[in-house]
């Protein structure tokens, strides 16, 4: 008899022989008085030939709270033509995770973190399972948190009871509290009046803007948006607002950069051409 499907099976057989004695042997392993036992028989056995299910979520914080609009769930193991760095957090990711199996039960849950260095060389890949397989994997509780400065993609094993073995992971996570820097340079002035170093200006005034996200443990998350106001005052008002606008932005698909120079914008001197200018 070949038992094939995945179940949780109870087995008993009972037999009576030409002289008419019988023996019995049932789910609780009670046998009749003529039956004779030769080694141990297992009445109660479980085939599970599928490999467990489950879900790994990144829950992201900013500013010592849980962002309500960033909590990607993932299902299974992230291949090297989908891992992108999208997932942000300035102060810490907490990762969560579930588990199950339709037959048998959840034997271990572990996981490993693969750390990158975003100024490092070469291409980012993710871990196969093959590799994954020959790695030290660490018992996971119910939360398991990560802090700056640092990107990185965890990854879950479970195991069942049966031994079958899934692998799950994050896509990449970026946990970055260093803030950027820029860097303000503007021409020489044309013409001073005898104020030059008060920086006085008789015309439009052209400034080139640079700017980086510094490097922190070889992690840096890159820049989102580069943007300027220009005001008509000594104080920051709003109302005193006489320029803004967008520089540089993200458009989500390509890489982050980590520097952008060169960026250029004008000091309109009809809109300013009173008080002293704030960049």
């Amino acid at each position: 008899m070949t038992f094939s499907e995945d179940a949780n099976y109870i087995w008993s057989i009972s037999y009576t022989n030409r002289a008419g004695l019988s023996a019995l042997a049932d789910k609780d392993q009670k046998k009749s008085v003529n039956a004779v036992t030769y080694g141990e028989t297992p009445y109660c056995f479980t085939v599970d030939t599928n490999a467990p299910t489950g879900t790994i979520t990144a829950n992201t914080y900013v500013v010592g709270v849980k962002d309500p609009t960033s909590s990607p769930v993932w299902e299974a193991l992230i291949d090297s033509k989908n891992l992108t760095f999208g997932v942000w957090a300035n102060d810490k990711i907490v990762i969560t995770h579930n588990e199950g199996d339709e037959t048998s039960p959840i034997k271990s849950k572990e996981y490993f973190v693969q750390k990158f260095q975003t100024d490092s060389e070469g291409k980012k890949a993710p871990l196969t399972a093959k590799e994954l397989a020959q790695q030290k994997w660490t018992d996971i509780g119910e939360t398991t948190e990560f802090t700056p400065n640092q990107q990185l993609v965890v990854y879950l094993k479970i195991t069942d009871m049966a031994g079958n073995v899934t692998y799950l992971s994050t896509n990449g996570l970026v946990v970055d509290n260093e803030r950027p820097h820029e860097e303000f340079t503007a021409p020489e002035i044309v013409r001073v009046s005898g104020l030059t170093n008060n920086k006085i200006y008789n015309g439009d005034v052209s400034v080139v803007v640079s700017a980086n996200d510094p490097v922190e443990n070889g992690v840096y998350s890159g820049l989102k948006q580069v943007t300027y106001t220009v005001y008509n005052g000594t104080v920051y008002n709003e109302k005193d607002v006489t320029q803004q606008g967008v520089l540089y932005s993200w458009d989500g698909k390509a890489p982050c950069c980590q520097s952008k120079e060169g960026m250029g914008f004008t000091v309109d001197a009809k809109k300013n051409n009173s008080n002293i200018l704030h960049q």
